[in-house]
């Protein structure tokens, strides 16, 4: 038989180890927690929001590109607000991407004003997105970016998409 102390020192170690933390092993015991709850719940708004965002995005390039015309120069002005202002860095990049498939004026320059993200990976998606422009507009904007970046991955990246358009001879 156990002393008493120890018997209560094995119930707290028991009970400590069986609420845990929110956020360790026994992050399920969380539900118990009305704070923990309610973070989550704060959490998911915001994850919801995020994919609700890239969803609406990718429906106005869609739309734009059916349309044609002034309607992509002006979906292209619309995402590019969002991939020059927005603070989540997946947006910025979502709305790069989108930019992407809308080859017109006004994605030429939010994509070169978009290159001096401060975010390696906004402009690695920029660079990505020049790959899918008209060469005459890419191959100048790409050998600018090689020369320029202080991202190594970003130039390698910049020579690779110039190494991809078709008849492109700035490399030879």
């Amino acid at each position: 038989r156990l002393p008493n102390s120890v018997s209560r020192l094995a119930f707290v170690a028991l009970l400590i180890l069986s609420t845990g933390c929110a956020e360790g092993a026994f992050w399920r015991m969380g539900r118990f927690s009305p704070h923990v709850v309610e973070r989550w719940e704060q959490e998911e708004q915001i994850a919801n929001s995020v994919f609700e965002r890239k969803r609406q995005m990718a429906q106005t390039a869609v739309d734009a590109r059916a349309q044609g015309g002034s309607a992509m120069n002006e979906a292209a002005r619309e995402l590019g607000k969002v991939a020059l202002t927005e603070p989540v860095l997946i947006n910025r990049m979502e709305a790069i991407n989108q930019l992407a498939q809308l080859d017109c004026p006004s994605t030429w320059e939010v994509l070169r004003r978009a290159i001096s993200d401060p975010d390696e990976k906004v402009r690695l998606a920029v660079v990505h997105a020049w790959k899918s422009m008209s060469s005459e507009q890419a191959v100048p904007e790409l050998s600018r970016i090689l020369e320029s970046d202080s991202s190594v991955d970003v130039r390698l990246a910049s020579v690779r998409a110039l190494g991809q358009i078709p008849g492109n001879n700035a490399l030879v």
